[in-house]
């Protein structure tokens, strides 16, 4: 069976829609853009700010312009996932590539992280709304005796602080990802 691929001139479109959207929403100059990788019959939407460059969403191309299948990009996972359909911006799909690009940008704001607690609208809330700031709350003693204690990965760290958020005021901390620290 032949592998599907974008056609070029439909690629160049695409990527005409993407940079109108750039230039509609982003200053002159800005570090933020979107820009498109094509694979198979995937356009995976990219946004870049600064050093960092990101997913967004994956579209896929159905021979059809117009009626674009789409997936968001799930940071809680990380994978596209075409059946999420309860974000920010979901009403913007339209099965175009416009449609798709501004629920993205919906979905995820230029001031949003998935790793930084203190950007945007990233971050670590409680129930309530309340931002949880993990230098407010002491680190467990299984957690200063842990490898992944301050390694500087910020993935990591993501994941010790859920751990830790989602254990406050128990009588007994447990981590299932605990190593403890080689001498």
């Amino acid at each position: 069976m032949k592998k599907a691929i974008i056609p070029a001139d439909i690629q160049e479109k695409a990527n005409r829609i993407i940079d109108r959207f750039n230039e509609s929403v982003f200053q002159k100059g800005s570090e933020n853009q979107y820009h498109a990788k094509f694979q198979g019959a995937f356009l995976y939407l990219y946004r870049r700010e600064g050093d960092a460059d990101g997913p967004v969403a994956r579209l896929t191309y159905t021979g059809d312009f117009e009626r674009w299948e789409f997936a968001i990009f799930r940071w809680s996972v990380e994978r596209y996932d075409p059946g999420e359909d309860e974000f920010p911006g979901f009403q913007y799909l339209d099965g175009t590539i416009e449609g798709a690009i501004k629920a993205g940008h919906a979905a995820y704001p230029p001031d949003w992280s998935p790793f930084d607690p203190g950007v945007g609208k990233g971050g670590l809330f409680f129930d309530d709304g309340t931002p949880f700031n993990p230098d407010l709350y002491p680190k467990p003693e299984l957690c200063l005796t842990c490898m992944y204690n301050n390694d500087g990965d910020p993935e990591e760290q993501l994941l010790c602080n859920l751990n830790r958020m989602g254990q406050l005021g128990a009588d007994d901390f447990i981590c299932h990802a605990y190593k403890k620290k080689r001498k």
